[in-house]
């Protein structure tokens, strides 16, 4: 009932680095690193006019291949990508003092060969740590900003799960929510709380939030699986999750 499935499954050399685990690596292992940039592609650029060197064009192309090959991931989180500066362009052969790379739109043929390529290649461990813990710490804050977002029997309820006394003693609900996000800081920078896999740490956050504005029974019964986990000292991949409904 409280196994790691995912933790049971690995091998000895992966138990020994404890890696994170995050779909978007996975995906962007999929995708090619360097992508040709086809007249299709540009057709469905919003007011194309030449090439750019622009995150904003290279996204939108990658988006048309991710959507070929069915890698949703990397389009939904293509903004983060952006943001990390994932891709860039290259063009082969010289371009001339302001001369830009041309379409034919008649032809369907460029000027140039551009390509699309990687510059990453995942996101690295460092990275995903320090994502983890301003994802957690950041979407509990979003998620209670307001009185009436904060039922404080049930907040207090994932507190005293969680070792927050504190919290339970706070009167104010802005009281209650910054005790409670220092207090799950320190059990991330103590790796108390290791979740390593970060499509749990969403649904973590999530849990949290349907617990105490709903009262969701399923929510809370994962929660306390994941703190029950925490007892072994080690990374946290999964649990056998209550469906939320």
């Amino acid at each position: 009932m409280f196994k790691d499935k995912v933790y049971e499954e690995m091998d000895e050399i992966s138990r020994m680095f404890e890696p994170f685990q995050f779909n978007l690596n996975d995906e962007l292992a999929l995708l090619p690193d360097k992508i040709e940039v086809l007249p299709e592609y540009i057709m469905n650029i919003d007011e194309y006019s030449g090439y750019s060197g622009s995150g904003t064009n290279a996204s939108r192309v990658v988006k048309a291949v991710a959507n070929s090959m069915n890698l949703m991931q990397i389009i939904d989180k293509m903004r983060l990508l952006q943001n990390n500066d994932f891709f860039r362009f290259e063009v082969e052969g010289d371009l001339g003092d302001g001369e830009q790379v041309k379409l034919d739109g008649t032809t369907m043929t460029m000027s140039h060969k551009v390509f699309v390529v990687k510059n990453k290649l995942a996101f690295d461990e460092q990275e995903l740590e320090k994502m983890r813990k301003e994802y957690i710490l950041g979407s509990i804050k979003n998620n209670f900003e307001r009185s009436r977002d904060v039922n404080k029997p049930r907040f207090n309820e994932i507190a005293d799960i969680y070792g927050a006394e504190i919290v339970k003693s706070e009167r104010s609900y802005y009281g209650k929510v910054n005790a409670f996000v220092n207090h799950m800081e320190k059990l991330i920078d103590d790796k108390v709380l290791d979740i390593r896999d970060m499509d749990l740490c969403h649904k973590f956050v999530k849990w949290i939030v349907y617990y105490v504005k709903n009262g969701n029974l399923a929510a809370l019964n994962n929660l306390t699986r994941i703190k029950i986990i925490t007892h072994e000292k080690r990374p946290i991949y999964s649990i056998e999750e209550k469906e939320v409904l």
